[in-house]
């Protein structure tokens, strides 16, 4: 069995197409860091707030003012969930069509015949509303991931609230200190026809890949590959503290929600690629690991082996290994991909050889 990655203009296409990838995985990622800086921020002016009152009116038990916060926070806790929810759900199912558009083109031309996609409603609609990876409902994790943080802000409120000379400086640093970290992000590569892509429109018209796809979900694609990251700042940015002397950082949130949230669009990717390779007549893949000394032992293993193999191992010598899955990712953070393979792989025609940049444009 051959990869079809041994073919140069395959492998071009699909570099450009993963780094558009991750223009909408980062895309998506600031939307919610948008909502988690507001959150965040109103919060820590709600903690401060009862900090405050509590200083001022010495004569209410502080939990009456504890009670009250936490009611408020968990009325946030509830609408933001739903606003990242429904990002979340929007990175899912754009993540997955843009992988499975761009897959049936670039086999169809590897192969050199006419290629096809469809999308199967009653199979997106159980996509989108897939468990986390981490288990549980989306919206549920969601739900825990912002409960943790609105706990450890109760606590360190209730600890500032018993300890009545410390300074309003001091109390905003003491509760930012309990908010996820964030730190200084690099900007993902653009695409190399960015001015095409901006006055895109419409979905690529191609004489390859025939399917259904709606204008208004290519729209959203498109939108997102358009855009550029906006200059947000972290929550200390509001009070003052951390930023540089023109607050040109570009911040992002490293904690559990992040990565469940990214490990979740890996999972949309890979599944793309499978379900459009399997309709465009590819019935097996080459598993292939980022090999370093961060790769682990179940991905190492793997490494180089066509799915048939590694199930056939899974029954054998690696019984142990059965629960992690056939298919990448199978942990948190798993960097492995599958890669289409087939026993004849005839020469690309010079034709076929568009790249990335130029078909989402045409």
């Amino acid at each position: 069995m051959k990869s079809l990655s041994q073919n140069q203009a395959y492998r071009q296409f699909v570099n450009q197409r993963d780094v558009a990838l991750e223009i909408i995985l980062d895309s998506s990622l600031t939307k919610i860091d948008n909502v988690l800086r507001g959150l965040f921020k109103q919060w820590i002016d709600a903690c401060r707030m009862v900090i405050m009152q509590s200083k001022i009116n010495q004569t209410i038990d502080p939990i009456v003012y504890l009670q009250a916060l936490d009611r408020s926070m968990m009325g946030d806790i509830k609408r933001s969930t739903e606003d990242i929810k429904r990002i979340a759900i929007g990175m899912r199912k754009k993540a997955f069509q843009l992988t499975m558009v761009a897959q049936a083109e670039i086999i169809a031309r590897t192969l050199d015949k006419k290629g096809s996609y469809t999308f199967n409603h009653n199979d997106m609609i159980n996509r989108l509303n897939a468990p986390s990876m981490a288990g549980g409902k989306l919206d549920q994790r969601i739900a825990m991931n912002l409960f943790n943080v609105a706990s450890d802000l109760k606590k360190m409120t209730h600890w500032l609230m018993m300890n009545k000379d410390i300074s309003d400086r001091e109390i905003v640093q003491m509760l930012l200190k309990k908010l996820p970290r964030s730190g200084t992000i690099t900007r993902t590569k653009r695409l190399g026809k960015t001015k095409k892509i901006q006055e895109a429109k419409k979905k690529p018209s191609v004489d390859f890949a025939i399917g259904f796809i709606t204008d208004d979900d290519w729209n959203d694609i498109v939108e997102d590959l358009r855009s550029d990251f906006p200059v947000d700042r972290s929550p200390d940015a509001y009070y003052g503290l951390g930023l540089d002397a023109d607050g040109e950082e570009i911040k992002r949130y490293h904690w559990e929600l992040e990565r469940e949230l990214t490990d979740d669009f890996v999972l949309q990717v890979r599944s793309g690629e499978i379900e459009s390779a399997k309709q465009n007549g590819i019935t097996d893949f080459v598993w292939v690991a980022v090999v370093d000394n961060r790769t682990d032992d179940c991905c190492l293993w793997r490494d180089g082996l066509t799915l048939t193999e590694i199930e056939e191992r899974l029954k054998k010598d690696k019984k142990d290994d059965q629960e992690l899955g056939l298919v990448p990712p199978i942990h948190f953070n798993c960097r492995c991909r599958v890669e289409p393979a087939t026993s004849d792989l005839p020469p690309m025609p010079e034709s076929n050889k568009e790249e990335f940049d130029e078909w989402i444009n045409s």
